[in-house]
């Protein structure tokens, strides 16, 4: 990789490591000096970001993504890079395709909550998610591909829903019981 192409690349990034030793000639995105610029631009934000993002670039929807952003791909990742992105993610994919199609039409979408049954772990798990995906222009003008910030909410939604089963079971005992009573201190509180 030229000089010039390594620039865009932030050191001490894992992945920015991992783009930087690939042979990408053979990849849909071909050589990084060959990169358009706005393409060019997003990496090197994203890679110097500590939330997870990722990019979708060209007609093949290749993926480049953060180091945050293998943490959410989990055992995906290495793989995942420069890989189609449907086919990363092949298990939600029907979840995906109209939400990509609508970036890649120039709509930006925004989601703050979609629960997706993922494969990232070797088993299938229940998540949530909460991004956006905003359209990005190539040189000439058109949609060259999408730029996406999320924030993983899982942890979220599972303790939301402790909360609320907890809640449940209080008020099913409470309105099961057919006497109440109360303890009060000397001072009847």
């Amino acid at each position: 990789m030229s000089e010039a192409a390594r620039r865009f690349l932030p050191d001490g990034s894992a992945v920015a490591a991992l783009i930087r030793a690939r042979d990408w000639r053979g990849t849909p995105l071909g050589r990084p000096e060959g990169w358009p610029q706005p393409l060019r631009t997003l990496l090197a934000v994203m890679l110097g970001s500590a939330q997870p993002m990722f990019l979708v670039w060209g007609r093949e929807r290749t993926l480049l993504y953060n180091d945050a952003y293998a943490a959410v791909l989990a055992a995906k990742h290495p793989d995942a890079l420069g890989r189609p992105f449907l086919d990363v993610w092949h298990e939600i994919r029907d979840d995906l395709r109209p939400i990509v199609e609508a970036a890649y039409r120039g709509e930006a979408v925004q989601m703050d909550d979609i629960t997706l049954m993922m494969e990232r772990r070797g088993f299938r798990e229940e998540t949530h998610f909460a991004f956006s995906y905003t359209p990005v222009q190539d040189e000439e003008g058109r949609v060259g591909g999408f730029f996406c910030a999320l924030r993983e909410t899982t942890g979220q939604v599972a303790a939301e829903r402790r909360l609320r089963d907890g809640e449940a079971r209080l008020r099913s005992v409470i309105d099961g019981m057919s006497e109440g009573f109360a303890l009060l201190d000397r001072d009847f509180r």
